[in-house]
């Protein structure tokens, strides 16, 4: 933390998005202004408490999650960027740059009233709708930290011994707003949180061998390729959480090593997310992507925001990494990849090849299908992070001549959980607000698509479009992969 950061924060207990100016800090404590309200406030730094307040925020109240913004290294003025507004009076604002135009001049909103500035090249006001606006004497370029969740002493789990299979699947928990890992409750800190104490999450009755937190490594996003409706809990292939438009569910304690992800399930989290995802025709209540790369379901059924937002909230919990007992999950998206991380096993076109600058940078998104690259044993065993399921798998079993069954490659793969992987990398990762993260995600899957090829490491098999049966994809054709070209949002 330093002087002249911002911060965008919460308080437990109180949904109001708050930006601060910082004004000073110490060893042990920073003083700010809520640019909001005009209160000043001095916090804790260890705990994020109030110690020292004139306003109407109470001592003793405590920030449930922020996000510092800095000064940048160097002047980077693009859209979807931050900014540090310094007016004539003194005061400084933190602002969204959304739009820089060719000519150079930028829009921006501040993120504490809301109001609209468009600027010149030499930073003078062309227009805003701020009445009470003063001359702008200074433009900065900020950029944003990781998101932290706060979590007070009280709310930190002792660890402890790891429970058998019989004593974690018959723990009854004490409150419905906690999150369950080996018996232990540990603060949700999501308004609309409920685990299976409330008869709105169902729980896994079957015992199922347990894990050590520390041995939970992966977060897998699924989709459950059905309507909101329904419980998203389907014995024996079970998640941990379900998502949906009003709430988010815990099934099972995070020790239990569900059936969601094959190859993830023995290190991984498994959160279904209630949606219909691919489909072969539309509702005209939702809304819809278009992707002729996608086979027998072309239309990819957009999810709400508010939904996505709740994926948001969880995911950043589950990575916030501050507490004893909990699984302590990087904050990393792992189907973010660089070409020469990839080049040895996917073949791409001429054109879409980066130049050997850029052959490191971590460029490309894997949308889809990418079972011979996504696979725990190319992770390093302390690696984290999270991906989304069709990243690793997208096998299914078909019968054989002359009987028994065959594992193969479905190329008709719904690609579940890769918009949402996306969506929440660009809000957590790349501090998009919730419009631009949404319309930067869409913009992406419409827009931005690279199609690679590798060699068959198993025999594929589709359904031709308006058929119900599978077909032999031939050994001798190379099989395609999806990639994303994200630079832009770098």
């Amino acid at each position: 933390m330093l002087e002249k950061d911002f911060l965008e924060c919460r308080f437990n207990g109180d949904a109001t998005k708050y930006i601060a100016a910082v004004t000073k800090v110490d060893a042990s404590s920073f003083d700010c202004i809520l640019l909001n309200t005009g209160d000043t406030y001095t916090f804790d730094l260890d705990s994020m408490k109030v110690t020292s307040q004139f306003g109407a925020i109470a001592m003793g109240s405590q920030l449930a999650n922020y996000t510092v913004y800095t000064a940048a290294s160097a002047p980077d003025f693009q859209t979807g960027g931050y900014i540090a507004m310094t007016f004539s009076d003194g005061t400084r604002h933190l602002a969204n740059l959304t739009d820089v135009d060719a000519s150079g001049n930028k829009s921006a909103t501040l993120m504490d009233s809301g109001y609209h500035y468009v600027f010149d090249p030499d930073n003078k006001i062309v227009s805003t709708d701020d009445l009470t606006a003063h001359d702008v004497t200074d433009i900065t370029s900020y950029s944003a930290g990781t998101p932290v969740i706060v979590v007070s002493g009280a709310d930190v789990g002792t660890g402890g011994p790891l429970q058998s299979s019989a004593s974690v699947n018959t723990y009854t928990p004490h409150a419905g707003d906690t999150i369950i890992v080996n018996s232990k409750e540990f603060a949700s800190g999501i308004a609309n949180f409920n685990n299976w104490s409330t008869n709105a999450a169902l729980h896994n009755t079957n015992a199922k061998p347990v894990r050590d937190a520390s041995a939970v490594r992966f977060i897998l996003l699924h989709e459950t390729s059905g309507s909101d409706a329904g419980t998203g809990f389907d014995p024996p292939f079970t998640s941990h959480f379900v998502v949906a438009a009003n709430e988010v569910r815990q099934f099972n304690d995070l020790s239990e090593k569900e059936w969601h992800a094959t190859i993830f399930n023995e290190a991984g989290v498994g959160i279904e997310f209630k949606n219909p995802d691919w489909v072969r025709s539309k509702d005209a209540s939702q809304q819809y992507i278009d992707a002729n790369w996608s086979g027998d379901y072309p239309s990819y059924t957009i999810p709400s925001t508010d939904k996505l937002e709740n994926l948001v909230l969880l995911l950043q919990r589950l990575i916030s990494k501050n507490e004893a007992g909990f699984p302590a999950i990087d904050p990393q998206w792992l189907q973010i990849v660089s070409y020469n991380e990839v080049s040895s096993v996917w073949t791409f076109k001429t054109a879409d090849i980066p130049g050997d600058d850029k052959k490191d940078t971590k460029k490309f998104f894997i949308y889809s299908c990418a079972i011979g690259y996504m696979t725990p044993d190319n992770f390093d065993v302390t690696a984290t992070g999270i991906l989304s399921h069709n990243s690793v798998s997208s096998l299914i079993t078909v019968p054989v001549a002359g009987g028994g069954n065959q594992t193969v490659i479905d190329e008709d793969s719904h690609t579940d959980g890769s918009f949402q992987a996306l969506y929440t990398w660009l809000r957590i990762m790349q501090s998009n607000d919730v419009d631009t993260a949404y319309t930067n995600a869409k913009d992406l899957v419409n827009n931005k698509v690279i199609t690679v090829t590798t060699v068959q490491q198993y025999e594929g098999y589709n359904k031709p479009k308006g058929s119900s049966t599978y077909v032999h994809y031939s050994n001798s054709a190379a099989r395609k992969v999806f990639l994303l070209d994200i630079e832009t949002m770098l």
